[in-house]
């Protein structure tokens, strides 16, 4: 009757909810797009997601703090190479960045872009030529460059390839655990590690919205379960009748706030109370 002002309370009420709950992080703004859609969507992304993960430009941006000297990423440059010359081991250059063996294999220091571009440059200078970004194959060794490398990522996730066994595929586990970043794959491993983090996120986000309910014999999306709540909110559809569409009109307590279709009777409730507003600001009863 009034769909189109339901339609809009709806969106409204989905952007409130992203904010509270993981579950609803996706719907707000595409109430109406399928999980197939979206999932194509992803595929096509995620690619360029890796993009994000682990940025060679953030080396180039590189400041640093060290030695209660801040210094931005020009003269971090300067000083990294002043260090080169002067034949500074990785070693010796981790710990005048003040870092350790634990915080240099995980990233989580402030000067960890700068010893990563240190590596490079030190690695570069022994072996007279540039740093290959990665050098993975069976049964042949290949040099990649990093596209080549980061193309490979969505196929290994897809594949279900852990974030160890791509550390074993690329060689980084056969170096002892405090030495790994010295090894050529490190930053392909790195990233790897970072997109397959991100993957697994978006791959559950995924799943959350397209096993958001079950209803009439099939799993639906939230996006789908959104426009059912709608329709019978139009068609007058008391609660009871939609709990026991949901299979909730025999359950309390524990077993009904824990039920898979809980939150979605959760949403005919909001919805038809919205409409109840509406009809008695608008004086429909009175007519």
């Amino acid at each position: 009757m009034h769909l189109g002002y339901l339609v809009f309370v709806a969106t409204a009420s989905l952007v409130v909810s992203s904010e509270a709950a993981f579950v609803n992080s996706d719907a707000a703004g595409n109430a109406l797009v399928s999980s197939d859609k979206a999932y194509t969507r992803f595929l096509r992304s995620a690619i360029a997601t890796t993009e994000d993960s682990n940025k060679d430009e953030e080396e180039e941006r590189a400041g640093t703090v060290a030695g209660g000297v801040i210094r931005d990423p020009a003269e971090t440059k300067v000083w990294l190479n002043s260090l080169l010359e002067e034949g500074k081991s990785v070693e010796a250059v981790m710990a005048i960045l003040g870092m350790n063996a634990q915080n240099a294999q995980n990233g989580w220091h402030q000067n960890w872009n700068a010893f990563n571009r240190y590596q490079r440059m030190k690695w570069e200078k022994d072996n007279n030529k540039k740093m290959p970004y990665a050098e993975f194959g069976r049964p042949n060794i290949l040099i990649r460059t990093k596209e080549e490398t980061k193309d490979n990522f969505l196929g290994w996730a897809m594949a279900g390839r852990s974030v160890e066994n791509v550390r074993k595929f690329l060689g980084v586990s056969k170096f002892p655990a405090e030495q790994q970043h010295l090894h050529v794959n490190w930053r392909a491993f790195k990233a790897y590690e970072k997109f397959f983090q991100r993957h697994n996120d978006d791959m559950q986000k995924m799943y959350d919205d397209t096993q958001y309910a079950k209803f009439g014999g099939y799993d639906r999306s939230k996006a789908d379960t959104t426009q059912a709540m709608l329709k019978w909110v139009v068609e007058g559809k008391s609660v009871d009748e939609i709990a026991e569409i949901l299979k909730l009109d025999k359950l309390s307590g524990d077993a009904l706030m824990n039920h898979q279709n809980y939150p979605a009777f959760q949403m005919y409730q909001h919805f038809s109370k919205e409409e109840h507003k509406r009809r008695v600001q608008s004086g429909y009863y009175n007519k």
